[in-house]
């Protein structure tokens, strides 16, 4: 039990498994909140896709747009792009599942495991591109920040649909 909720096999968040002979329903609507559930679930892993490819374009323009020599802008883009990496990373693991990624992001990243984590982990990007100059970086930061507060709302409204997964 040294391992945090997001290492254990059968980690559900912290909530409880039902025992199987207690439930009267079928198994396909205790699951994950049933087939709204997945859908839901699944929308918000196309949403995160498209955020990071906007989040990878703001940081790609935010270094192109770099006057002065500024080196704090430079790597403000480069992180920005690495954390758009991180995540789309994160996202095509749950549609690719790939064993010895996925317990590398498992170990180093696990807040992205529940949707929580993945919109403070959004909340924190969108800020940062507040750092960068044009309308793209501040739209993405906006879209990013309303995105985030989204996860988290629908993370604490419907907390079933977004149990932490299992390893693959």
């Amino acid at each position: 039990m040294d391992q945090p909720s997001w290492m254990q096999d059968g980690a559900t968040g912290g909530a409880p498994a039902a025992p199987a002979a207690a439930s009267t329903r079928p198994a396909a609507a205790v699951d994950s909140g049933g087939s709204t559930g997945a859908i839901v679930r699944n929308g918000f892993h196309f949403v995160n896709i498209g955020l990071c490819v906007l989040m990878a374009f703001s940081a790609v323009l935010g270094v192109i747009e770099i006057t002065n020599a500024q080196v704090v802008d430079f790597f403000l883009g480069v992180y920005l792009f690495f954390f758009a990496v991180l995540l789309f990373s994160y996202e095509v693991l749950r549609w690719v599942p790939n064993a010895n990624l996925d317990e590398m992001m498992r170990r180093n990243f696990g807040w992205f495991y529940g949707n929580m984590g993945r919109g403070f982990y959004l909340i924190f990007v969108g800020f940062l591109n507040f750092g960068l100059h044009g309308t793209v970086p501040l739209a993405t930061g906006i879209v990013c920040l309303g995105w985030g507060a989204l996860c988290i709302a629908v993370g604490f409204y419907k907390p079933e649909w977004f149990a932490v997964e299992k390893s693959t």
